[in-house]
Formats: C-alpha cells, sequence, structure tokens
C-alpha cells in the first residue's frame, strides 16, 4: 500500500525557508534549510532517507532552488 505524501507546495516551501531544520515532503524525502545539521545559516538542499542493507542512509538530491546545470563543451 502506497504510503501518503505531504507533498511541499510553493507555497509551503516559502514559509518552510524561514525556519531551519527538516521538513518532510513524504516518502524519506527531506528539505533541509540550514547548515549541515540543519541549524543555523546555509544552504537549502533535498535529501533523501532511506535503508540499505539495514542500514540508515542519506542522498544528497541537491541544492534548492536548483541550478541550472552548466553545458558540456562541445554540447
Amino acid at each position: 500500500m502506497a504510503r501518503n505524501r505531504n507533498e511541499l507546495t510553493a507555497k509551503g516551501v516559502a514559509a518552510a525557508l524561514t525556519e531551519p531544520g527538516r521538513h518532510s515532503e513524504g516518502g524519506g524525502l527531506y528539505l533541509v534549510i540550514g547548515g549541515e545539521d540543519g541549524k543555523g545559516p546555509g544552504r537549502c538542499r533535498w535529501l533523501y532517507l532511506f535503508q540499505w542493507n539495514g542500514k540508515r542512509r542519506e542522498m544528497d538530491l541537491g541544492g534548492y532552488p536548483a541550478e541550472p546545470r552548466r553545458r558540456l563543451p562541445g554540447a
């Protein structure tokens, strides 16, 4: 059975940007506001938490807002 997601809307993200910490999107996806531990000034990033072989893992999915990727030379 699928889990309900706590989908953050653009308005919800704008409100979350004022509070440091982890803000759940649901399904293991978080918007982290602040430094490495979510405290103090720093960057905003998406984080995915999951378990692999019984161990908790974290995957950094990039910053918020997403920065455009640089074009590869010759592309």
